[in-house]
C-alpha cells in the first residue's frame, strides 16, 4: 500500500498519520496540540465537555484518529469511542453509552471494582425492559438482574456517588469520544446530551463531541425543547453543553488545489489521459467558475474524483475528459440539473426543430431564462452564476446567452473535434456511461481509417463501411472531423470507400428534405482536394463515373467544385484543377443523356433524370438547351417535361417522399414562361387548386397537378396586372 493521495479514491477511511494513511494536509500538528489542551482542561476541571466542530467531510474523523493514536501511545489517558448512530433505538443507545464507558476501563484487579460501580450506575438509570441488553454487565440472567435491582441499594443517586468515588480514587482520566452526533434523530440527540450533561458527569471523565454545527442546530430545532424558538435557542442550549470548542481549520486554497492536483493526476495517469493546453484552459475555467467554491472538504474532493475515476474507464477515449469531469460534477452535486440537461438535449446541441415564427429571445432574455431554469432545478441562488458559467463551457447555446454572442457552425465543428458533450454526436455518451448501441464509436472510425490500405480484407474497414450505410450523417461528420485534425492519411482510398457506399446512403428516419448523398459529395470534394498531385484529381473522378451512381457521385462533386469556384474572389485565380474536374463530369453527363434522349420520357426514371439538375448546376446553358431541344424536336412532351421539374422531398416523420417545389424561374430559363402559358394554356386553365402540396405523395399525377396549379396562379397574376400596364 503506497499511501499516495489519490490511491484510495474509492475509500473513505480516516487519515491517522500512519505510513499507510499519511497526513497530507498538515492536520497532525493540530491533533498533537490538542493533547496539552486536554491536560490543561483536566487540571482545571474534574469533568468537561469539548466539541470538535467542522462540516461533513472536513476531516474531523481523521484528526480524531491522529489524536487518539497519540493518546494511545501514552499511558496517561484511557480512550473510549461511542458512536450513538450505531444503536437502533433510544434504550439501546443509553445502555451502549455505559457499555462503552465500562469497556474503556482496564480489566485488571484495581479496576474491577470501578467497572462494577459503573455497571451498577448504568442499571440504575437504564430502562428495566432493556436491562438484559447491556453488554458486559455481570449477571447470569435477566431475572437475576431484576432481582438484584429491586433488593440492593440501587438508587440513581446512590450508585452515581459510588461510581464517582471509585473513579476519583483511581485518578486516571478517561476521554469518551462521541462521533456522528449530527446524524441522530431529535429524541436521540436530546438523550445523548442528557447523558453527557447530567448523568455522565463523573470525575476524570471528559467528553469529546464531534459534529457539523449547522446540522446539529437544525436537529435541535426539531426538538420539543427548542420548538418554535429557532436557532438562537438551539445555540444557547448547545453552549450550555459544550465548555470548549475545537473548530477544525478550514482547508486553505493551497490545500484544496493540492488535493485536486494530486488526485486528478492519479486519475489521468490511470486513464492514460493527456490534457493539452486548450483542455487545461477549460479545466481551469471550470475550477474557478464553480468547483473551487463547491469542493471545499477532503471528502467532497475525494468522492468527486472517485466518481470520475470509477466511470471514465467506461467511456475512455470516446469523450472529452474535461467535459466528462464537469458532467460528473453536475451528476453528483446538482442531480436535478443533471436531469434537466438530459431533457434539454436538442436545445443544448442546437438540433431542436425550429419553433413557430415569432420574436426570438435576445441573449439577455435567454440568460435570464436559464437562470430561472437553474432555480427550478434546485440550484441555490448564490451558486447560479458559477453553474451557468460551467454550462457555458459545455454548451454553445448557453455560451451565447452568457456572452451575448452568436457562435457560427465552426464552433460546433470544434465541439465535434474534441468529442464535447455539447455536440449531438457525443451528448448521449456522457449520460449512458459508454457508447450507445445506436452510436458509432470513434475508435471504430479511427481503426478503419488506419487500415484503408487493406480495404476489402480489413474487418475494421468493413465495419466502417457498414456504419456509413446505417448512420451516414453521423459517420460523415466524424470523417470530416478526422480530416480536419489530419487523421486521414490516405484521402484517395477514403474517397473510393465513400463512392462505393454512395448508392446505399439513404436519409435517416426523422430527417426532412435531407440527403446524405449530398453530404457525401461535400466530403468527397474535400477529400479530392487533398489528393496530390492536383493533376490526378480529374482522372480519379473520371474513374469513378463509370455507372449510374458513380456518374451521379462525380456530378455531385463537380457541382460543389463549381460552387467553390464561383465563391473565389475576383482577384484570386481559380485553382487549376477545378475546371478539369467540372469538364470531366459534364462530358460524362452529356454522354449519358445522349442515350437517355433516345427513350420516351416515361421510360426515364427519376434517378436518371436527377442528373439533369447536376448538369444544370455545372453547365446551365448546355443542360437547359438539351432539355429544350428534347421538347422542340417532339421527342418529349412539354407538360411531361415540366412535371419532371417538380422536385421531391422526404418528410421528417415516416420518411415519405412528397411533392416539394416547382420553380417558375427554372421553367423560364429552360422553356420560357410565355411559351409554356401559350402551348399548354388549356391544361393550365383547367387546373384544380392544390392547397398543401407538402402533404402530397410524390406521384406523377400529384406533381402534374401541382405544376399546373402553380402555372395557373402565375397566369392569373399576369392577367391581373395587364390593365395596369395598358393604363
Amino acid at each position: 500500500m503506497t499511501g499516495e493521495l489519490g490511491d484510495h479514491l474509492l475509500g473513505d477511511d480516516p487519515i491517522d498519520g500512519s505510513h499507510e494513511h499519511p497526513d497530507r494536509l498538515d492536520r497532525g500538528k493540530y491533533a498533537v496540540q490538542l493533547l496539552p489542551l486536554l491536560e490543561r482542561v483536566r487540571a482545571q476541571s474534574e469533568s468537561s465537555v469539548l466539541a470538535m466542530i467542522g462540516p461533513w467531510g472536513s476531516g474531523k474523523s481523521s484528526v480524531l484518529a491522529m489524536m487518539m493514536r497519540e493518546l494511545r501511545q501514552d499511558d496517561t489517558w484511557l480512550v473510549a469511542e461511542f458512536n450513538p448512530w450505531a444503536y437502533s433505538d433510544i434504550e439501546s443507545l443509553q445502555l451502549g453509552f455505559f457499555a462503552e464507558l465500562r469497556a474503556a476501563l482496564p480489566e485488571d484487579g484495581q479496576w474491577r471494582e470501578t467497572r462494577k460501580k459503573i455497571g451498577d450506575f448504568s442499571r440504575a438509570v437504564s430502562p428495566l425492559g432493556k436491562i438484559g441488553g447491556l453488554v458486559g454487565v455481570d449477571a447470569e440472567s435477566a431475572m437475576q438482574r431484576l432481582s438484584d435491582f429491586l433488593a440492593g441499594d440501587v438508587s440513581a443517586n446512590g450508585t452515581k456517588q459510588k461510581a464517582q468515588e471509585a473513579l476519583r480514587q483511581l485518578g486516571r482520566p478517561i476521554l469518551l469520544v462521541l462521533d456522528d452526533l449530527d446524524r441522530l434523530t431529535p429524541d436521540e440527540l436530546l438523550l445523548v446530551m442528557k447523558l453527557v450533561r447530567h448523568v455522565g458527569r463523573l470525575p476524570n471523565l471528559y467528553y469529546l463531541l464531534c459534529y457539523d454545527e449547522q446540522t446539529l442546530l437544525d436537529v435541535l430545532k426539531r426538538t420539543d425543547l427548542v420548538g418554535n424558538e429557532g436557532e438562537a435557542r438551539a445555540r444557547d442550549y448547545l453552549e450550555k453543553i459544550v465548555q470548549i470548542r475545537l473548530d477544525l481549520p478550514a482547508l486553505r486554497e493551497h490545500q484544496i488545489m493540492q488535493l485536486m492536483d494530486e488526485g486528478l493526476s492519479k486519475v489521468l495517469e490511470r486513464g492514460r489521459v493527456h490534457l493539452g493546453s486548450e483542455a487545461k484552459g477549460r479545466l481551469s475555467k471550470a475550477y474557478t467558475s464553480v468547483l473551487r467554491d463547491r469542493l471545499t472538504t477532503p471528502r467532497a474532493i475525494n468522492r468527486f474524483l472517485a466518481q470520475v475515476d470509477a466511470f471514465h474507464s467506461l467511456v475512455d477515449k470516446e469523450v472529452d475528459f474535461v467535459d466528462f469531469l464537469c458532467v460528473t460534477w453536475l451528476r453528483t452535486s446538482e442531480p436535478r440539473l443533471y436531469s434537466l440537461i438530459q431533457r434539454s438535449r436538442s436545445e443544448l446541441t442546437g438540433t431542436a426543430w425550429p419553433k413557430a415564427p415569432g420574436r426570438r429571445e435576445n441573449h439577455k432574455e435567454q440568460r435570464e431564462s436559464w437562470v430561472e431554469r437553474l432555480r427550478g432545478a434546485g440550484v441555490a441562488p448564490p451558486h447560479a452564476d458559477g453553474v451557468l458559467d460551467l454550462l457555458a463551457l459545455l454548451f454553445l447555446p448557453i455560451r451565447s446567452a452568457v456572452e451575448g454572442w452568436t457562435y457560427s457552425g465552426s464552433f460546433s465543428e470544434d465541439l465535434a473535434a474534441r468529442q464535447g458533450v455539447g455536440h449531438v454526436d457525443y451528448f448521449d455518451r456522457y449520460f449512458a456511461f459508454g457508447v450507445p448501441a445506436e452510436d458509432v464509436p470513434d475508435s471504430l472510425v479511427s481503426r478503419g481509417l488506419q487500415e484503408l490500405h487493406h480495404f476489402s480484407e480489413s474487418p475494421n474497414v468493413r465495419a466502417l463501411a457498414q456504419a456509413l450505410r446505417e448512420q451516414p450523417e453521423r459517420v460523415m461528420r466524424k470523417l470530416r472531423a478526422r480530416r480536419a485534425s489530419g487523421e486521414v492519411q490516405e484521402p484517395e482510398l477514403l474517397l473510393r470507400l465513400v463512392a462505393l457506399e454512395y448508392p446505399n446512403l439513404e436519409p435517416s428516419p426523422g430527417t426532412f428534405l435531407g440527403d446524405p448523398r449530398s453530404d457525401a459529395e461535400y466530403l468527397a470534394f474535400d477529400l479530392l482536394s487533398d489528393i496530390d498531385p492536383p493533376a490526378s484529381r480529374a482522372l480519379i473522378l473520371n474513374s469513378l463515373a463509370k455507372n449510374g451512381y458513380g456518374l451521379r457521385f462525380a456530378a455531385g462533386v463537380a457541382r460543389i467544385a463549381k460552387k467553390v469556384a464561383g465563391r473565389v474572389e475576383s482577384n484570386v485565380d481559380t485553382p487549376d484543377w477545378i475546371d478539369p474536374v467540372v469538364t470531366v463530369a459534364a462530358n460524362s453527363i452529356a454522354s449519358e443523356f445522349e442515350l437517355v434522349s433516345r427513350r420516351p420520357l416515361n421510360q426515364v426514371n427519376d434517378f436518371e433524370f436527377r442528373l439533369f439538375w447536376y448538369w444544370r448546376r455545372i453547365q446551365p446553358k448546355e443542360a437547359s438547351s438539351w432539355l429544350r431541344d428534347q421538347v422542340t424536336s417532339g421527342r418529349w412532351g412539354l407538360l411531361e417535361s415540366l412535371v419532371r421539374l417538380v422536385t421531391v422531398g422526404v418528410t421528417r416523420s415516416g420518411g415519405r417522399e412528397i411533392v416539394s417545389d416547382f420553380s417558375l424561374g427554372v421553367v423560364d430559363e429552360v422553356f420560357g414562361i410565355e411559351r409554356v402559358l401559350d402551348e399548354i394554356g388549356s391544361e393550365i386553365d383547367g387546373a384544380e387548386p392544390v392547397e398543401d402540396h407538402l402533404s402530397l405523395p410524390s406521384t406523377m399525377d400529384n406533381r402534374r397537378a401541382y405544376a399546373l396549379w402553380t402555372l395557373r396562379l402565375e397566369k392569373e397574376r399576369r392577367a391581373s396586372m395587364q390593365p395596369e400596364a395598358e393604363a
